[in-house]
């Protein structure tokens, strides 16, 4: 029983220095669950790797989530402090034109076909120049 002992001790001793250490890699016997192990590793790398850039580029639908969802169609350009245009973006997928009315401070979203706001956006009315149009980004 001893000689058992004293040969059980020394294994894993020399087990132990061989997983701090490369040189000996070749004297740990691994049973076949090890390499299933390395197999499946492997495996799962390689999948999460492959997929990685498809999820990516996977939109999450959470609906649109837009700021205007009644669009003016009529625009007094005498009441108009400024003209923010909101271009298209992962949460929304149009265009977005925000009046913002001088007396009472309220936004109102603007249909981009008004006559009005195409005005705007120009600058070519030298009496409307007062009026900044901000086009975020």
């Amino acid at each position: 029983m001893q000689s058992f002992t004293n040969t059980y001790i020394e294994r894993i001793d020399r087990e132990e220095s061989c997983w701090t250490s490369s040189h000996c890699s070749s004297t740990l016997v691994r049973g076949p669950s090890a390499n299933n192990m390395n197999n499946k590793h492997m495996a799962i790398l390689c999948v999460l790797l492959i997929s990685a850039p498809l999820i990516q580029g996977f939109a999450i639908f959470g609906g649109q989530r837009c700021s205007c969802n009644k669009l003016s169609t009529q625009l007094n350009v005498m009441a108009v402090a400024k003209l923010e245009v909101f271009p298209r973006s992962s949460s929304c997928e149009n265009t977005e034109y925000i009046v913002t009315l001088k007396n009472s401070g309220a936004k109102r979203c603007v249909s981009p076909g008004i006559r009005e706001v195409k005005i705007l956006l120009s600058g070519r009315n030298r009496f409307l120049k007062h009026i900044p149009v901000i086009r975020h980004s």
